[in-house]
């Protein structure tokens, strides 16, 4: 056969090999868009514990570049694929730079390999913030900012000199909550003590060789030894052929009926009677590949019941970019739109899940004028209607919506204590509850529909490869995207990073466009 279905393309064996790196999108992509996707990295953990010719995957981990709700997300499919024991499936991990993220994911793994030339900065975690306001005091500038609420601080950045104590409340709120979880998490993957864990992110400097000696990973090695490795621990047994002395197979099979031989001496005794030297090779499919492996091809058919899925990224605009150059982000418009489509569903799904990414924005349905006054009292009203909203979708008076409100932002366990939302976990937790709602049995099997599919336009095509050709400037176009269509109030998460202490947060393009006008002068 010279051409197969791609699902007949993975041998039995086959390990799926992932390489974690860089910006991780929450939407689906298509065939011809490159990077990484969680709800199809996520798919495809699914789909290999299900599938019997898969028998594990290998896991090169990069420098991320993802928020901690992502990495929590794969974490968890990490885990679920090693608990699919039924056929005895296996996760290594390797990588050659490990910050806190990175070796969140890589612990969880059943090995955990790393070169000797591996670089190791674990110093905890930090926040850091640029403030530009002494900036535009000197040339002269003077940013119109209203804030509302005590602990609102996105346009902090652009009239402060330093970071307020309001501000490093909630930071410092945030990095405890989050660095409490990853010691809870690593303690309980490494079998370490909090303290061991603590002293070992205090001491700062590490040599490979006392990684390896304390149990931090589990060998050093390059990549092409892990493969070799894996290759004589997990290479499968080729399927045998039927042109050898049948009075052997048949003398073999009545022993091991008999004698009750446990299934790893079968091979092992087979290949004696057949006289058979076995050359092992462990075949790898890349992640790209194995996407288009087909759900029901391993079994994972959904039902008749239909659950609806539409996904929300980026920052929140009225309406889109020019037709030249589309916008990214949340647009209005083309969100309403997905709503009324699945409305419009002949078959109507028992339910939606909407997943949202998004740090905020645009308020506003018109224009307003730029008097400082009214710019005020319309972004007072607006921040009214809002809490107002949010107090009554809670069911809580508005008194306590306030209390948690102000602009502050909350890690998931917080606002789960506080009444925000009502669960805490992953996709697989909101289908679970989306199940519940519509009265559909937690066994039972549903078909998720996904509103959001990846468009393919040659429009897209075009404006990429312009892009190219004339160097647009990766900050002018962020600007252009998060900006150009924002001109009235808006309701913005500040822009928080948080990394390595040895990290840098200077990609906003507002401070490379200010960098750029400030070197022209």
């Amino acid at each position: 056969m010279l051409i197969a279905y791609p699902w007949l393309r993975v041998r039995n064996g086959t390990v799926l090999n992932i390489k974690l790196r860089g910006k991780i999108s929450d939407q689906v992509k298509s065939r011809f868009s490159s990077g990484l996707s969680l709800p199809q990295l996520c798919e495809n953990f699914v789909k290999a514990a299900y599938d019997p010719r898969v028998s594990g995957v290998y896991l090169h981990i990069e420098t991320l570049k993802c928020g901690w709700g992502k990495i929590e997300e794969i974490r968890r499919h990490i885990l679920d694929f090693r608990k699919s024991d039924l056929w005895r499936k296996f996760v290594v991990g390797y990588a050659l730079e490990w910050h806190e993220k990175e070796y969140y994911l890589g612990c969880v793994c059943d090995e955990l390999y790393a070169p000797p030339s591996a670089y190791f900065s674990m110093y905890g975690l930090t926040s850091r913030a640029m403030f530009l306001g002494g900036v535009f005091e000197k040339i002269g500038v003077e940013p119109q900012v209203q804030r509302i609420g005590k602990y609102k601080s996105a346009g902090d950045q652009l009239f402060r000199k330093n970071i307020s104590e309001e501000n490093r409340e909630v930071l410092t709120t945030l990095l405890d909550n989050i660095y409490g979880n990853w010691v809870d998490k690593v303690s309980q993957a490494k079998g370490k003590s909090k303290e061991e864990i603590d002293s070992f992110i205090n001491e700062g400097v590490y040599q490979i060789d006392k990684l390896k000696e304390d149990g931090w990973i589990t060998d050093i090695k390059y990549d092409d030894e892990v493969y070799n490795y894996m290759n004589k621990k997990h290479a499968r047994l080729p399927i045998l052929g039927v042109d050898h002395n049948s009075s052997s197979i048949f003398e073999t099979i009545f022993c091991i009926y008999h004698l009750n031989v446990k299934p790893f001496q079968v091979r092992s005794m087979l290949k004696t009677r057949l006289d058979i030297v076995e050359k092992k090779k462990l075949p790898l499919i890349d992640y790209k590949k194995y996407s288009k492996i087909r759900k029901w091809s391993v079994g994972l058919s959904g039902g008749k019941d239909r659950i609806a899925v539409i996904r929300a990224s980026g920052s929140i605009s009225r309406v889109g970019g020019s037709s030249f150059s589309p916008s990214s982000g949340i647009i209005a418009e083309k969100f309403i739109k997905k709503i009324s489509k699945v409305r419009g569903y002949q078959t109507a799904p028992k339910a939606v899940i909407i997943r949202i990414d998004s740090p905020g924005g645009d308020l506003l349905a018109s224009d307003l004028p730029d008097e400082e006054k009214l710019f005020a009292e319309r972004a007072q009203n607006f921040y009214k209607q809002f809490r107002d909203k949010a107090a009554c979708s809670r069911s809580m008076s508005v008194d306590t919506m306030e209390e948690v409100a102000q602009g502050r932002v909350w890690t998931g366990k917080d606002a789960a204590s506080r009444g925000l939302v009502d669960a805490i976990g992953g996709f697989s937790r909101a289908v679970a509850i989306a199940k519940h709602k519509a009265n559909i049995p937690h066994n039972k099997k549903v078909t998720l529909v996904e509103v959001s599919k990846p468009s393919f336009s040659l429009q897209k095509i075009l404006f990429g490869m312009l892009s190219s050709a004339i160097g647009i400037d990766t900050a002018l176009k962020l600007l252009q995207d998060n900006s150009a269509t924002c001109d009235g109030v808006q309701a913005r998460m500040d822009g928080i990073m948080f990394h390595g202490s040895e990290g840098s947060s200077f990609a906003d393009p507002n401070f490379s466009l200010l960098k750029d006008c400030l070197t022209s002068l």
